[in-house]
């Protein structure tokens, strides 16, 4: 889903908690109890395909195997591989770059051959 965000915040137990929504963009739609660990934003680029670039998406650049994370870290799109930050998303060629998923949608594209390995023993 993506649309602009609606954030609703109220107390309980002295603590403050904050439910998310989605107003759809171009619908007339609502999406209701969004986990608010899943929200990205929109980095203004569109991949190969034209698919938009979000924080939190995957994606390889050209024939290359390796695979990239966007992150949003002081007031820039970063693109991190192996958890560390190789590069800022505006500076590497989006032309050629293409969207493979998303970190909470795909959490195994980002484990290494060591993770995998580990897991078969």
């Amino acid at each position: 889903m993506f649309g602009n965000l609606i954030t609703t915040s109220y107390e309980k137990d002295g603590q403050i908690k904050h439910l998310y929504s989605i107003q759809c963009i171009n619908a007339k739609s609502y999406c209701p109890g969004i986990d608010g660990e899943t929200i990205g934003q929109y980095t203004g680029m569109e991949d190969r395909k034209g698919d938009m670039i979000f924080e939190g998406d995957l994606f390889k650049i050209g024939a290359e195997e390796n695979i990239f994370e966007v992150r949003f870290c002081e007031g820039c799109f970063l693109a991190y591989e192996n958890c560390k930050q190789v590069g800022i998303l505006g500076e590497l060629p989006t032309g050629i770059c293409l969207v493979i998923g998303n970190i909470y949608d795909n959490p195994e594209l980002l484990k290494s051959e060591q993770d995998v390995q580990r897991e078969k023993n």
